[in-house]
């Protein structure tokens, strides 16, 4: 509450700093307070409305409300006025990929890339870029990739053994799911897809065991 408050004593001295309404915003969106959160960035657009943070923030705000077409309007705004923020990149990938526009969001990741290879999750989002095209040797390469920088994320393992199994690399499949296992995921999903690919192998047992291990975590 303390950043708040300063902010708009800040704005009470000078209620035309764009910067104050922007960061203002930020702190509504981070504890979903949307609606205080637009009136900011609408105010703040108002009197800087040149300003890619700016754009970026109603991107980042329109993603979070699932205005996920106005997100990108506003994402390649911000991306216009500076081509050199990575997160926008991301974002405006993420946002163009959950609204099937695959093209474009693969061109978004590989820019980003080019940029910072090693930026958080991008592996695994080209990873599934390259699953829409079916292109299963390059969704190994980057779910691989995405494993080897974290292996926490229950959806990597998923990705990667489905991924085995339509290559019909079945044992490899299985390591997958051990190796999550050893690493401790312990998710709903993973162990469903588990046992449902552990059935599609006839073998029931292990399945069974898998799929009550999903029961457990879900309950």
């Amino acid at each position: 509450k303390k950043a708040e408050d300063v902010l708009k004593e800040a704005l009470k001295r000078d209620s035309q700093n764009a910067h104050s309404y922007s960061i203002l915003s930020s702190i509504y969106i981070a504890e979903d307070r949307f609606e205080e959160a637009e009136d900011s960035l609408k105010k703040a657009l108002k009197l800087s409305p040149s300003d890619s943070e700016i754009y970026l923030n109603y991107g980042v705000l329109c993603a979070k409300i699932q205005k996920k077409h106005k997100a990108i309007e506003m994402l390649k705004k911000s991306k216009f006025l500076n081509p050199t923020n990575m997160h926008v990149y991301f974002i405006l990938g993420v946002m163009l990929f959950e609204t099937d526009k695959i093209s474009e969001a693969f061109n978004e990741f590989k820019q980003l890339e080019e940029l910072n290879p090693n930026y958080k999750n991008l592996d695994y989002y080209l990873a599934l870029c390259y699953k829409k095209e079916k292109n299963h040797m390059a969704v190994l390469e980057y779910a691989n990739r995405a494993l080897s920088k974290d292996n926490a994320n229950p959806s990597i393992y998923i990705l990667l053994a489905q991924t085995y199994i339509n290559l019909n690399r079945k044992d490899e499949a299985l390591n997958i799911f051990l190796f999550g296992e050893e690493k401790g995921i312990k998710d709903f999903e993973f162990y469903l897809s588990w046992g449902i690919s552990l059935l599609r192998m006839n073998n029931t047992k292990e399945a069974k065991e898998k799929l009550q291990k999903a029961l457990i975590i879900k309950e």
